[in-house]
């Protein structure tokens, strides 16, 4: 915008549910062969469209805001089925949200030389109350921090570290009176790395930016289960019995406004 601020626009996945749990349990009927089954399976997800602005402070400082809109729904379930029969129960939880956040940044950097340079950087976004139907819950508030190195305005490396304090969300409710969730922090940690032969090329090729990245989280929630007859409670946290690779494909477009090009 300005030769000291920048601005953003963009549309990301907010948070993504995918999950299906069952265990079976054995009762005396007239064969001594009864069984039961309870599952609890859970899909869905948050979406968010945002605009940012960020200002140079000095020439080492930088700090940003982002306003986000969230939308999107989240359904779960549970049933129980008796033997072999069509006897069943199902209970149906579905969260709708239409709202917004704000986030803030601080970014510093630090050039080692000409070539090399190091961002450190925090956020803090704010907590929202949700308007779903027809649970409310509250957003948690989040922090989080990150480090990067830059060589060359080519390659770049980076940790970010996030704590969402989920314990603070009014997010709880029963199914069949046996099964409780329990919110827990969560907290991320992720690795990426971009690199880009030449951004000022004439060749598209060489200016197209590569990117790769992992990250490792714990879950925000914990599930637990009383027997009915011993009253025995086991507990399963939100990675249970879970095994799934998802490829994430995104698509950014940019481009160097008012920017003349110099003939050779």
């Amino acid at each position: 915008l300005w030769q000291k601020m920048g601005m953003t626009v963009g549309f990301l996945p907010f948070s993504t549910v995918g999950y299906n749990i069952s265990k079976t349990h054995d009762f005396e009927d007239v064969d001594n062969n009864g069984k039961w089954v309870e599952s609890y399976n859970g899909d869905g997800g948050f979406h968010q469209v945002f605009v940012g602005l960020g200002y140079k402070v000095f020439n080492n400082l930088s700090v940003g805001a982002n306003f986000s809109y969230l939308y999107g729904d989240i359904t779960h379930q549970s049933m129980t089925a008796i033997g072999a029969t069509d006897t069943r129960s199902i209970k149906l939880d579905k969260f709708s949200i239409s709202d917004y956040k704000l986030d803030f940044g601080l970014q510093y950097t630090y050039k080692l030389n000409k070539k090399n340079t190091i961002n450190v950087g925090s956020i803090y976004v704010q907590s929202q109350t949700g308007d779903t139907i027809p649970n409310p819950f509250k957003m948690p508030h989040t922090f989080g921090a990150g480090l990067t190195y830059v060589y060359d305005n080519r390659l770049t490396i980076g940790v970010d570290y996030t704590l969402q304090k989920w314990n603070t969300a009014d997010l709880t409710w029963s199914k069949f009176n046996k099964e409780s969730v329990e919110m827990n922090n969560r907290t991320k940690i992720a690795f990426g790395a971009e690199f880009v032969p030449s951004y000022i090329s004439h060749n598209y090729l060489k200016r197209i930016r590569y990117r790769m990245g992992a990250y490792y989280s714990t879950p925000y929630n914990k599930v637990s289960y009383t027997d009915p007859d011993t009253g025995a409670t086991s507990f399963q946290d939100g990675a249970r019995e879970e095994n799934y690779l998802r490829i994430n494909i995104g698509l950014t477009f940019n481009e160097r406004w008012f920017m003349k090009w110099k003939v050779d």
